[in-house]
């Protein structure tokens, strides 16, 4: 298990979850995956209504499910993401997690920081590799 913190080397992010997910899509599309409490922005002419798709993620009692394929597709539409959890598991996603065992009861967890930086937990050894001899700036947080 380990952790990893994502930055740019400016002060603008130059990479969004698009990049983070293409980056892990061999593995990645191995699990379910859900997103949680998500604010963003959309590119123009993505036809995404941004509202609308945040508005039925944070207002849930239940996972807002997807599967790998179509969150890669979706987070295409993304201009950045400000904040956002998206998790996945080998497993299904039975209730909702509480936030501070997200790591405990997930495989991976990739969170958008204030616009600021990207964390990335995974179980999977691999992820973390391909993330770490991806991105240039990548801080071992455990």
């Amino acid at each position: 298990m380990s952790k990893i913190k994502i930055m740019d080397s400016g002060e603008i992010l130059t990479f969004d979850l698009v990049d983070i997910l293409n980056c892990i899509k061999d593995i990645g599309s191995n699990y379910n995956w859900a997103i949680l409490d998500i604010y963003l922005t959309s590119k123009q002419n993505s036809n995404l209504n941004v509202l609308e798709l945040e508005k039925e993620v944070n207002s849930k009692d239940e996972f807002f499910k997807i599967s790998f394929v179509d969150l890669l597709k979706l987070s295409g539409k993304f201009n950045q993401v400000i904040d956002g959890k998206f998790i996945a598991s080998r497993g299904d996603f039975k209730n909702r997690i509480d936030i501070k065992d997200i790591e405990e009861k997930c495989d991976i967890v990739i969170e958008a920081i204030d616009s600021s930086y990207w964390t990335v937990f995974s179980k999977d050894s691999r992820i973390i590799e391909l993330l770490t001899s991806t991105f240039e700036k990548v801080e071992i947080l455990k």
